[in-house]
């Protein structure tokens, strides 16, 4: 800022501005380096949209293994027998920085679609 009123000191002095000129250059030169100032202060926030987008990106473009819209293969109706049984199940979200478990320890066993035992522990 000390070099604009400098410089713009000068130019008066020798007659090559006037002063509606100094101002506006003046306010042009201010404006310009505070939006310019502002800016650098979201470079680590572009930089993380950036990382976001191309995770998004990477997501969209992801082909998973059982792929649901796919009509090949072999279409059952109904489930005549089965079972379906879980032991000591635990679970958290590894993209998050919480540690503590969603689920701990779940025990179900699923016969002819019954949840009669179903345990949280």
């Amino acid at each position: 800022m000390a070099l604009v009123f400098w410089y713009g000191s000068t130019l008066l002095r020798n007659r090559e501005s006037d002063i509606i000129e100094f101002f506006v250059v003046e306010m042009a030169v201010i404006l310009g380096v505070s939006g310019a100032s502002q800016s650098f202060s979201f470079a680590p926030d572009v930089t993380q949209a950036k990382s976001a987008a191309l995770d998004v990106a990477r997501l969209l473009d992801h082909t998973p293994e059982i792929d649901v819209w796919n009509d090949k293969g072999i279409k059952v109706d109904s489930l005549q027998h089965g079972q379906i049984e879980f032991r000591n199940v635990y679970f958290r979200y590894p993209s998050r920085y919480i540690t503590t478990l969603i689920i701990v320890g779940l025990t179900q066993d699923q016969r002819n679609k019954s949840f009669e035992t179903f345990r949280l522990t």
